[in-house]
């Protein structure tokens, strides 16, 4: 029987508006120009103090997403360079803190862009005590599907803290703007750090997959749902071997990934575990990172693509930026290549509204 005993799960979702890019616009908001954009990004970049703005990845993350996306070491890249890539700043001056009925830390990250912000909801569970395989799935769900969150005293649904963390963002870094495009629902990622038990040698059986899928695709019946095909894309998304096992898995849904690494969360000795933890960690990372900027990208295409007054306020040449860097995260060329992110791109919800960006940006559209 496996037992969880550290994992994890991060809910993202953004909003795509434009108010801010309005020439009547009067705060000096970082995101309106390249000017204003530089200022602040070269202040964050060699400070330490706390300011309203930071990088968007973290001192004790490895970068492994914005090394390979902006094809150098983060910290090396100037402002004009991240300005025309489209790099975020990580916006501070959290809200009041949110929490679960549970007691599980919850670590809240925004990232504000030319065109909009995105929030990072993750929750580490399993902490307090060791969880079997079905309390985990259940842990999961209600966090997803219930009314598992603190807010202000309050409990409340995942929905409405997404709300409230968009808002409240929007209201202290874009004051005066309206909300615009927001994702439809949270994408999650969600990752099994450390474990014991089950057969890391053994290929996903059909049980364990069914559980993946319930905490992947969040299916409401999930014990009765239509399962894709067992071992083949596009549910199970292929991965780089190193280090890898026959049980490992990256399991995918349209609006999920689960992280399942039974060769590396499975500690088989002592000494093993902070390096195999820490490879599973950087992994999540990336994907997590891979997923604030990919939704990012898609909002504004769906924006673009609907809202006439997109595109009075973005010119071509941003539009066109925009969609070769699409295609290029779907195509894995110049970037941080994962199947995670392509299947992001290609989402049905959004595909012709992408595909336009990418006709603009003279790239391949997806079929």
């Amino acid at each position: 029987m496996t037992t969880i005993t550290d994992a994890r799960i991060t809910f993202i979702a953004g909003d795509c508006f434009d108010g801010h890019l309005d020439r009547h616009y009067g705060h000096d908001v970082p995101f309106t120009d390249e000017w204003m954009y530089g200022y602040v990004y070269n202040l964050v970049r060699g400070s330490s103090a706390p300011l309203r703005y930071a990088m968007p990845w973290r001192d004790s993350q490895k970068s492994g997403f914005w090394r390979h996306y902006l094809g150098d070491s983060p910290g090396n890249v100037p402002a004009e360079r991240a300005w025309r890539a489209f790099v975020p700043l990580r916006l501070m001056g959290d809200p009041e803190p949110i929490g679960t009925d549970l007691g599980e830390r919850v670590v809240i990250d925004a990232f504000g862009y030319r065109f909009g912000l995105v929030v990072a909801i993750t929750v580490h569970v399993a902490k307090r005590a060791a969880l079997t395989l079905d309390q985990w799935v259940e842990r999961l769900r209600t966090l997803r599907l219930g009314s598992s969150f603190v807010n202000a005293g309050t409990t409340a649904t995942l929905p409405d803290v997404v709300t409230h963390l968009l808002d409240h963002y929007r209201a202290c870094h874009f004051p005066g703007v309206a909300s615009g495009t927001r994702s439809a629902e949270p994408i999650s990622i969600n990752t099994v750090m450390q474990a014991a038990g089950g057969d890391p040698a053994g290929p996903v059986p059909e049980p364990l997959q069914r559980q993946l899928h319930a905490v992947t695709a969040w299916p409401q019946d999930w014990q009765n749902a239509i399962l894709p095909p067992l071992g083949q894309p596009p549910a199970f998304l292929p991965m780089r071997s190193l280090n890898g096992v026959a049980g490992d898995a990256l399991y995918a849904a349209t609006r999920g990934r689960t992280i399942w690494r039974p060769g590396l969360f499975a500690r088989h000795r002592p000494q093993d575990g902070p390096q195999r933890r820490h490879t599973l960690s950087c992994l999540a990372h990336n994907l997590v990172a891979g997923a604030v900027q990919t939704e990012m990208l898609r909002l504004l295409a769906m924006r673009y693509a609907n809202v006439d007054g997109m595109k009075r306020m973005l010119d071509t040449a941003t539009a066109r930026g925009v969609g070769r860097k699409l295609d290029q995260l779907r195509q894995g060329a110049g970037t941080y290549r994962s199947s995670s992110v392509k299947l992001h791109v290609e989402d049905p919800s959004s595909r012709s509204e992408v595909n336009q960006l990418l006709q603009l940006a003279k790239a391949q559209p997806i079929p």
